[in-house]
């Protein structure tokens, strides 16, 4: 490619290839058009001269570093480097013990958008965003807490692999849960997955040796890889045969005959012999309307379907 080329990507274009452009030293400006929806992995790492980048709204996936090594992310402040409502990743040294509060209006998390940041200790994402990326907050082994906000839809393939976080509720309206997505959470205790769940994919939550309660608020049972929890203990750590399972009352026989959910030791109804209260209308707190939080503390006005605390009890809304 001639030194000094600028591209104007042609209208009707609809995503960027992996490496589409990949090491064009030649190219110093890039503008895309309205119709571009994606931008593939190593589109433009090692387009070193590249410092004009014209990208619309439109984009809403961005693939690994895929502004890696251009003269434009050098360019890019220390910290969060947003692209329009995507997150692309965070650029520069990571003080000890940050915690991340992802801006509203977020659309999605690029691919390996945390990646490497092992000093990040704690991540608030919210329901703006409807995709995580792949490895978008994977190996930040720092990591003890991960807040979701309802309205994510799709959580990708290593999203949250290898966080330190002991409990994880994933919300109603995540329909899809990529491999690995939380492989190797050690200390993973206790696991809440939504009513809205469709997919979750192979080993999804393999090696959370620690896991021992699962909730999954779904009716529907959702299709589920066979080894998505695991199957077999290594010594005094949880697998899937000692673990206990609660789902809706009205879903339990389905979930008690289907792999692997059959698998697991116990598999009760949700309200149990457990702590939860099961109800079908909120408390009244005698002054008024009933005083709802999140189980990361956040009030809560309109809930949805599952898991809060209403007026300080752990309670399951159907």
């Amino acid at each position: 490619m001639p030194e000094g080329t600028s591209i104007n990507v042609k209208n009707g274009t609809v995503s960027i290839a992996d490496y589409a452009f990949y090491d064009c030293e030649g190219l110093t400006g890039i503008k895309l058009p309205n119709s571009v929806k994606s931008i593939g992995s190593y589109a433009f790492k090692g387009c070193y001269n590249l410092a004009d980048v014209d990208i619309p709204s439109s984009v809403t996936s961005i693939g690994w570093h895929a502004f890696e090594n251009t003269l434009w992310y050098e360019n890019q402040p220390d910290g969060i480097v947003y692209i329009n409502n995507v997150l692309y990743s965070w650029k520069g040294e990571m003080p000890e013990g940050t915690s991340i509060n992802v801006k509203n209006g977020t659309v999605s998390i690029a691919d390996n958008a945390f990646d490497g940041c092992y000093n990040l200790k704690s991540i608030t994402i919210p329901g703006s965003v409807k995709v995580i990326g792949k490895s978008a907050i994977g190996y930040c082994y720092s990591i003890s807490n991960v807040t979701l906000g309802e309205g994510i839809e799709i959580i990708g393939e290593d999203a949250f692999t290898g966080l330190r976080v002991r409990d994880i509720v994933i919300p109603n309206s995540v329909k899809s849960i990529g491999k690995y997505a939380f492989y190797g959470c050690y200390e993973l205790e206790s696991l809440t997955i939504g009513a809205g769940v469709e997919l979750i994919e192979k080993r999804a939550f393999y090696e959370c040796y620690n896991l021992s309660e699962v909730y999954c608020l779904a009716t529907t049972l959702p299709a589920t890889h066979d080894d998505v929890f695991n199957k077999y203990a290594y010594g005094n750590d949880k697998y899937i045969g000692n673990m206990t399972l609660y789902v809706p009352a009205e879903a339990l026989d389905i979930y008690k005959s289907t792999a692997p959910w059959c698998d697991f030791g116990t598999i009760k109804a949700l309200g149990e012999d457990t702590a939860i209260e099961e109800v079908e209308e909120l408390y009244n707190d005698g002054e008024g309307a009933s005083v709802v939080y999140d189980l990361s503390g956040r009030r809560v006005e309109n809930p949805t379907k599952g898991i809060y605390i209403i007026n300080g009890k752990k309670c399951i809304i159907r």
